[in-house]
């Protein structure tokens, strides 16, 4: 356990455990690229007890750096992070000079007897650095990423903005002058340009009052593959290469990602969920499609991973999960088939719903047996059945006491509900 879990839990203060500090880095990283999109004022001081020796930044070390921070924080009405590696950020609002003052010498005074600050005078000014918000917002942000990389097991460093986004190059590369690196390269050039607005598709998840009429819950936002297949004119190669297809499939989360981050694209939005890639979320993208969401949306924004996904990095699921639910965002686990959903334990994993497909030979087989007597009626309520063709699918589910459906035929349903109402 690193030292950040001996951080007390107080108001305003980094809170405890590994898992906890890499949600706060990504908390960080959201509130520096949201001082970037909206020019928000704040000072920060960045306290590298990284720099020091073990026997330094103890447990009671670290609680002691944190009450000495506590007056700059009550006074400026500031937030305290702690990292990975045992740094701490403090960013607060406003002036608390004199405290800032006292704190950074009280600061060099717990520290001064510590051997590798005391053989090093540049750590030693090192130490402690203020930043100031926004101008120092990319740096600050570039120093909490190379932070995270090394805390996170896998590809090391985050790239620039305008690089290959993380996970994507995690995808290898055919052999060198393959037909399928030459497709690729097309189609990125092609999808680079397409307009990705209009092959954007929503579709409902409804639940069913005691009437058994469809009551709309949230949308899932999705791009039509068949449409920007045929937009690009490459009709069957998008999804007939599974390897081309998830390669595909980050550069069209990235494109979602900066559209729905526009002025705009989600006014009057009430409910949405967006599946995504698991590297999309540690990425550079979803920080500043954060940043965009207009105040209170977070809580009604789900996020669809795949369970392939999750499982191919489970520590990068873990800590892509702690961050999304630090910042409100609800999770559903999809891709569970009738075999999967008895053997994944959704609340283990920390999801709050699960998706599991249908299947028209579903009923009837052991698998169904089993699911018709599933005894925890709160599992039950967290499952989406999706892929509901027809009314049988829906029927099927209603009667295994299931509550949320998605597929053509709930959209049939609402549609012919509409249209009553209109009448």
């Amino acid at each position: 356990m690193n030292g950040a879990a001996a951080l007390s839990q107080r108001p305003g203060k980094a809170a405890a455990g590994p898992a906890a500090a890499a949600a706060d880095a990504a908390r960080l990283l959201a509130l520096l690229a949201e001082a970037r999109a909206n020019a928000l004022a704040r000072r920060v001081l960045y306290l590298r007890t990284s720099l020091v020796s073990a026997e330094s930044k103890r447990a009671h070390h670290l609680r002691l750096a944190a009450e000495l921070l506590s007056p700059v924080r009550e006074a400026g009405t500031g937030t305290l992070f702690a990292l990975p590696n045992d740094d701490l950020v403090l960013v607060w609002r406003r002036g608390a000079d004199a405290e800032l003052a006292e704190a950074r010498a009280q600061l060099d005074f717990l520290f001064a007897a510590d051997a590798a600050i005391g053989r090093d005078p540049v750590a030693a000014g090192a130490l402690h650095r203020l930043f100031a918000l926004p101008a120092d917002a990319e740096a600050l942000a570039a120093l909490v990423q190379a932070v995270m990389a090394q805390a996170r097991p896998g590809p090391a460093a985050a790239p620039p903005d305008d690089a290959t986004p993380p996970g994507l190059a995690s995808v290898p590369l055919p052999p060198a002058g393959g037909a399928e690196i030459q497709a690729l390269e097309r189609i990125e050039r092609a999808l680079a340009q397409a307009d990705i607005e209009a092959c954007l598709r929503r579709q409902s998840i409804a639940a069913f009052d005691g009437q058994g009429a469809p009551v709309p819950q949230w949308q899932e936002c999705f791009v039509s593959i068949a449409d920007l297949a045929q937009r690009l004119q490459v009709p069957d190669m998008l999804t007939g290469d599974p390897w081309l297809f998830r390669r595909l499939t980050l550069s069209l989360d990235r494109r979602v990602l900066s559209h729905l981050a526009q002025p705009g694209a989600l006014a009057g939005a009430d409910g949405l969920a967006l599946n995504l890639n698991l590297a999309t979320l540690l990425g550079p993208d979803f920080p500043r499609f954060d940043a965009a969401l207009p105040a209170g949306l977070r809580g009604r924004i789900v996020l669809e991973l795949q369970r392939a996904d999750i499982f191919a990095d489970l520590d990068a699921f873990l800590f892509a999960r702690d961050f999304a639910r630090a910042r409100g965002y609800r999770l559903c686990l999809d891709g569970l088939t009738h075999h999967a959903l008895p053997l994944v334990s959704r609340a283990r994993l920390g999801f709050d719903l699960a998706k599991l497909l249908w299947t028209g030979d579903l009923a009837g087989t052991p698998a169904d047996k089993a699911l018709a007597h599933l005894p925890d009626k709160a599992e039950r309520a967290a499952i989406v059945l999706c892929r509901c063709e027809s009314e049988a699918a829906i029927d099927w589910g209603r009667q295994r006491g299931f509550s949320l459906f998605q597929g053509r035929a709930v959209e049939r349903l609402l549609s012919v509900g509409a249209g009553a109402h209109r009448a």
